[in-house]
């Protein structure tokens, strides 16, 4: 009786462990591209990145663990884009014909999504697409981007 009891636990431990783990790796890519934007002086700087990447991260991995369906990683990452859709349009605004803020929206989405591919488990692809969003912010600035 005991003897189930520990399998239990210990196997309920190490999925909180694996899922804790995406946790932090998410929040540290998060903090690479929010540190960029927080050097540009855009008003999503870094600790609304390490969220986002990090929250997506807890929600996908959570999901695909609690609801064993096939697809359910599927549908929390479709929600999450659809949601963050709507964070990232706050960003972009409008003064004198002038559009800003479409990088910093951007940021946000592919940050989400970078969240996404770590919580389902993608560790490498989420890093490589962290890397390639910070070299992307290093390329000088052209008069279109924000």
């Amino acid at each position: 009786m005991f003897e189930s009891l520990y399998v239990s636990i210990s196997d309920c431990c190490a999925q909180d462990a694996i899922i804790i783990f995406k946790m932090l790796l998410a929040v540290s890519m998060g903090y690479i591209i929010g540190r960029e934007r927080q050097k540009a002086k855009k008003s999503a700087g870094i600790r609304t990145h390490m969220i986002v990447c990090m929250s997506t991260a807890a929600v996908v991995a959570v999901s695909i663990q609690a609801f064993p369906n096939p697809d359910s990683g599927a549908r929390a990452i479709a929600a999450v884009i659809t949601g963050i859709g709507f964070l990232g349009a706050g960003q972009i605004m409008t003064s004198g014909g002038k559009v800003s803020g479409i990088t910093t929206a951007a940021s946000i989405w592919t940050n989400a999504l970078i969240g996404a591919v770590i919580g389902v488990g993608y560790y490498l692809v989420g890093f490589a697409a962290t890397m390639i969003v910070f070299f992307t912010f290093r390329l000088k600035k052209d008069n279109g981007d924000d």
